[in-house]
């Protein structure tokens, strides 16, 4: 929460709840207005986790392109498939999206369940925005990570669509 805590009053709004409590806090949110609601969970509270899955429209797994996060992402993974909800790994901290490694991994993630196609490089812009209680959108708008968050926006919106219909 300390990103939260150094944000500005403004258009994002940041409160802290419990796993046990995340339906009231959603509860609370709808009901003063918000469609765009984001549950950040640690991604090592597998039990607290499900019942936010429960809940949510799209899962989203942040994972870098390594053997370590391959392995710590599959009881995700395993998550996913007892649950109606819509899922996807959104590969970051990507140094070079063309390189072989990384499509690698593209392709390893993708043998178990959907890759998002919007890859998030490993930028300094990302740390010195949160450093400042900002989202890279907000710290350079029109750069190449505000550019990469709108395409990550834009894919998780289509692939949260597609898996809704099909």
């Amino acid at each position: 929460m300390r990103w939260a805590k150094l944000r500005q009053e403004g258009s994002l709004v940041v409160r802290r709840a419990s796993q046990a409590r995340i339906g009231e806090a959603i509860a609370w949110a709808e009901k003063n207005g918000f469609d765009f609601i984001v549950i950040d969970t640690p991604g090592r509270d597998i039990a607290g986790m499900k019942r936010a899955l429960d809940l949510a429209d799209f899962m989203l797994t942040p994972s870098q392109p390594s053997p370590l996060d391959l392995q710590a992402t599959a009881p995700l993974r395993r998550l996913w498939s007892v649950s109606g909800t819509p899922a996807s790994i959104a590969l970051t901290m990507v140094i070079r999206e063309t390189l072989p490694r990384t499509r690698n991994y593209v392709e390893r993630y993708a043998e178990q369940g959907a890759v998002l196609p919007a890859i998030i490089g490993r930028r300094v812009q990302y740390l010195d925005a949160m450093e400042r209680g900002l989202g890279v959108s907000e710290y350079r708008p029109g750069d190449i990570g505000d550019r990469e968050m709108r395409r990550l926006l834009a894919a998780i919106f289509a692939e949260a669509t597609k898996q809704k219909v099909a």
